[in-house]
């Protein structure tokens, strides 16, 4: 059966509220006089200076802390003890070394961290899930309605299904993001589909939830993969819990060490071959290789391994069509930049853009437009 894949980048929520990376640079930016001086400097040196790669340059500049920093999030600001001096290299690092040493790094983190927390989060009873959910509602309809006749997988398939019954609560959808946020569990919980997002109930002494990402499977849910992690998943132990908000003690209900939270803040490759995330960046891989379409919404696409990942689906299923919906083209770079196995010229002519804004009905339409053309045009 031929499917669509969705990917979600951050403006696919900050549609509905949330903040996109470079509003969440500027709010931390204000915020952090110290975040504003490490921008300066990397923007006069070339580089975007977006917040994760400020938050690449904190993480670096307390070099023997980097293991802590990446892992504990929030709870990193509740180390007291005095780290070893870090060894520093380059404009920048020298410059940390001789004014702030390695603590006040580490402590910006933290309050970084719980910042970008708050900004991210959005409670069950938030008005902006109503807005949410009729969107995606209607999305998931209009998927359901449309007799696709484009051909489309290595499989044969003469239709392009998205295999959505919504009168029924059955959604077997495959949905990637980037993001953090909690905006399509609250979502779904609103109009009541199950979201498979790989977290199981253990009963015992105490509840627990625990999160096993080759559990998000099912024939009778939307499959939630969150390949940079989510705000509430927790390492605990040698497993990952759901925590409804950030830990205020490193010590679990169970006596266990919360270890820090599942989330890539800046983007490494490395991290991305760690446990849990290479086994949800495997199934995106294998999701893509036997579909028809791969709607991405709002994301920039700079993120190296996505785009190692699309290259090689593109390769193996060439059948598979790219729906990339951003108001600025442009900004896309997947679209624009050079690839060593397949040319940007090529990925254009396998690509249908739809320069609408997120989250209007002009949108709606547009992107059911877009899956049912022929690849290369722009709506």
């Amino acid at each position: 059966m031929a499917k669509v894949v969705f990917l979600l980048g951050s403006g696919a929520s900050a549609t509905f509220g949330l903040p996109t990376m470079v509003q969440l640079t500027s709010l931390i930016e204000r915020e952090f006089q110290y975040v504003s001086d490490v921008k300066k400097e990397l923007e006069e040196l070339g580089f975007t200076a977006d917040i994760e790669a400020i938050l690449t340059v904190l993480n670096d500049a307390a070099n023997g802390y980097e293991r802590v920093i990446r892992t504990m999030g929030p709870s990193v600001a509740l180390i007291t003890e005095k780290p070893e001096k870090p060894r520093f290299t380059g404009k920048i690092w020298e410059r940390l070394a001789k004014e702030l040493w390695v603590v006040k790094p580490i402590f910006e983190l933290g309050k970084i961290k719980e910042t970008i927390w708050d900004r991210c989060s959005i409670s069950e009873n938030d008005p902006k899930i109503l807005k949410v959910a009729n969107f995606y509602h209607n999305l998931f309809e209009e998927l359901e309605k449309q007799p696709y006749t484009r051909a489309a997988t290595e499989e044969g398939s003469g239709k392009l299904e998205a295999n959505i019954n919504l009168g029924n609560k059955w959604v077997p959808l495959d949905l990637f993001t980037t993001n953090y946020d909690l905006l399509i569990e609250r979502m779904c919980d609103s109009i009541g589909i199950e979201c498979s997002r790989g977290v199981k109930v253990e009963e015992g002494a105490i509840r627990r939830e625990v999160f096993d990402p080759n559990a998000i499977q099912s024939t009778l849910a939307l499959c939630l993969f969150k390949l940079h992690g989510s705000l509430d998943f927790y390492i605990v132990g040698d497993e990952i819990q759901r925590f409804p908000a950030p830990p205020k003690t490193r010590i679990d209900a169970g006596g266990r060490l919360i270890r820090g939270e599942l989330m890539i803040y800046p983007i490494h490759a490395k991290y991305v071959y760690s446990y849990p995330y290479f086994n949800m960046f495997s199934q995106l891989y294998e999701k893509l290789a036997r579909s028809a379409a791969c709607v991405i919404i709002g994301h920039s696409m700079r993120d190296e391994a996505i785009n190692d990942v699309l290259t090689a689906a593109m390769i193996r299923n060439r059948s598979l069509k790219l729906v990339i919906v951003n108001i600025d083209p442009k900004d896309v770079c997947f679209l624009n930049m050079e690839n060593k196995f397949i040319s940007k010229e090529r990925i254009q002519e396998r690509t249908n853009l739809v320069v609408e804004g997120f989250g209007t009905e002009k949108c709606l339409s547009s992107i059911i437009e877009a899956l049912g053309e022929d690849p290369g045009i722009t709506i």
